[in-house]
């Protein structure tokens, strides 16, 4: 595994209302408020800041469900139907959703995978795959900045679909704009004065913070996300961990972080507890104050 992934295009920043993707095929709403249904928290943290109080907003995915491994429930087949619009993330982790709306919604053109246009992707191998090759790396909300460029692709689509709301739109996406520059350069501040980024993580969703923020990837602890980790794969990732010198490992909420702590006890490094933030409340800032949580505890244990 290489020690830092690198970008497949150059980081684009989004603050003007740039539209990616022609929308001259999705009909306007009516003056009333509709709703949005989104699959997984991210998606809605974006929704719910550029919508305001224009749409109602609501996000399928209950807080502390694993998106890799969510099965639908008979109450949210019943949302997917009485929505107006649903958002998806695009890459992948939302995909047991996509068949079914097309199941109960046939012919509606509900489903809008736009978010994660023109972004620039990390690309990863294909665990779930028995085919080899790569997969697009779906986890882009750790890197505020692409959270502002998903932002503004989402923006388009709700001016399209309420042109009666278009400075409000507007207003809201930047606003939420501005504050994710904020929180991308305090993380980038604080974070520059670390001097070993050397790090191990949990499972394989890190790779955007990473590249933004300068740290260095030795290994995952789950050689597969959501799967046991072979004991010579875990040889592996303790032998590199020595060779780089590694500074710290990180587990995740949710789970047993039982061989995190058992990594990190071999190797003699300190390990904490973080956020990935594929779950989450209602809050629209909920967003910013973990990721300031994650950056503290980062911040403080690789000091």
């Amino acid at each position: 595994m290489s020690m830092k992934t690198k970008a497949i295009m150059p980081l684009l920043y989004c603050i003007v209302f740039t539209l990616f993707i022609s929308f001259n095929d999705l009909p306007a709403i009516p003056n009333t408020k509709q709703t949005i249904l989104t699959s997984i928290y991210p998606v809605y943290v974006i929704a719910k800041n550029v919508s305001g109080d224009v749409f109602k907003v609501e996000n399928l995915l209950p807080p502390g469900e694993n998106p890799h491994e969510y099965q639908l429930k008979p109450e949210d087949v019943k949302k997917i139907q009485n929505t107006d619009l649903i958002i998806l993330n695009g890459l992948g982790i939302d995909d047991w959703l996509v068949k079914t709306i097309s199941r109960v919604n046939p012919g509606k053109n509900k489903t809008i995978r736009l978010i994660t246009t023109n972004l620039p992707l990390i690309y990863i191998s294909n665990y779930a795959s028995s085919k080899s090759g790569t997969i697009p790396d779906p986890h882009f909300w750790l890197d505020p900045t692409l959270m502002m460029q998903a932002a503004s692709n989402l923006s388009g689509l709700l001016i399209k679909l309420s042109p009666q709301n278009k400075m409000q739109i507007e207003q809201n996406l930047k606003s939420f704009c501005e504050r994710l520059l904020n929180l991308d350069k305090k993380i980038k501040d604080e974070l520059s004065a670390v001097k070993n980024k050397s790090v191990i993580f949990q499972h394989n969703g890190y790779a955007y913070f990473a590249r933004r923020y300068g740290l260095e990837i030795v290994g995952y602890v789950e050689e597969v996300p959501g799967a046991p980790s072979s004991p010579q794969y875990l040889s592996r990732l303790i032998k590199n961990a020595r060779k780089f010198k590694t500074a710290a490992v990180f587990g995740e909420p949710c789970g047993s972080n039982e061989l995190v702590k058992r990594i990190a006890e071999e190797l003699k490094i300190p390990y904490a507890v973080i956020d990935p933030l594929e779950t989450g409340n209602s809050d629209p800032k909920y967003y910013e104050q973990k990721m300031s949580e994650n950056l503290n505890i980062i911040k403080n244990i690789l000091k």
